[in-house]
């Protein structure tokens, strides 16, 4: 990536990060309500917030996998990275790829880790935004109710895989999203319906939001949404508490004697880790 790249990326990534902290705070103090039907006005506030939080996400992440070039408007293809950012600042218009070009060419391709059934979560978000926000639905207060958890699944398991999608320190994660977004996932409803979205067989502990909910097939947390890159991690197993397929591991991060450097989801240690 160049570095004019790069900093077209930071920005849409600040940009996205800014929206979904907006959304964030509606969906948060809808819950801090307790369980009834969402509110008309916050459900429309949240569906633009998360569209637009997530539309800067993608081309983020597209930016960030393929260049700038993956989300320019063919019309630009003649231009330089240099030539496209300095357009930018100078205030003058770059033709860039539609939200749903980039949608479907990420899907063609398999990019992200998203699979059809991720992608029908967009297709879903994206019908009940035009409901709220063009077509003025009339919504049966059960259709309220929810939407809280579809507006929610959408926030975690689209959009913030896709801006965070190969952050490979939880820390940095926790940071960045902020607090409430984990005040957020404690709403006690959120809870159930998880149960009833998927079953996880004898699951790991999330390193991000601490609760066991951590899948090591698909190397993502089914709960808070912090997935890792199977390029560059891996599953192995832990020789302290002897746990099969429990140690996350850097596959980038090898050292001399073949170890690498990782962390054990079941018994929490952090350490070097011989890897099959």
């Amino acid at each position: 990536m160049t570095q004019e790249a790069n900093r077209v990326r930071s920005a849409l990534s600040a940009n996205a990060l800014l929206f979904l902290g907006r959304a964030t705070d509606v969906l948060a103090a809808d819950a801090e309500a307790g369980d009834p039907p969402m509110a008309r006005e916050d459900a429309v506030t949240a569906a633009v917030l998360i569209q637009i939080a997530t539309e800067l996400a993608l081309k983020a992440a597209c930016v960030r996998e393929q260049g700038l070039r993956s989300i320019l408007d063919p019309s630009e293809a003649r231009r330089s990275d240099a030539e496209v950012v300095a357009r930018i600042e100078g205030n003058v218009k770059v033709d860039t790829l539609t939200f749903e070009r980039l949608k479907e060419s990420s899907k063609r391709q398999g990019l992200f880790g998203l699979n059809e059934d991720d992608w029908g979560v967009v297709t879903s978000f994206q019908t009940i935004r035009n409901r709220l926000v063009h077509l003025d639905f009339n919504f049966h207060p059960a259709d309220l109710y929810d939407m809280k958890w579809d507006l929610l699944h959408m926030l975690v398991h689209v959009l913030v895989r896709l801006l965070f999608v190969g952050t490979r320190s939880p820390e940095a994660y926790r940071d960045a999203i902020g607090d409430r977004f984990f005040k957020l996932l404690d709403w006690g409803p959120y809870e159930q319906h998880l149960r009833n979205w998927v079953q996880l067989r004898d699951p790991l502990v999330c390193p991000a939001c601490e609760h066991s909910w951590f899948h090591a097939g698909q190397l993502r947390c089914m709960r808070c949404g912090l997935s890792y890159d199977a390029v560059a991690c891996g599953v192995g197993s832990c020789g302290d508490c002897a746990s099969p397929n429990s140690v996350l591991y850097d596959k980038l991060n090898r050292q001399a004697d073949g170890r690498h450097l990782g962390r054990c989801l079941r018994c929490s240690k952090v350490g070097l880790f011989p890897v099959a």
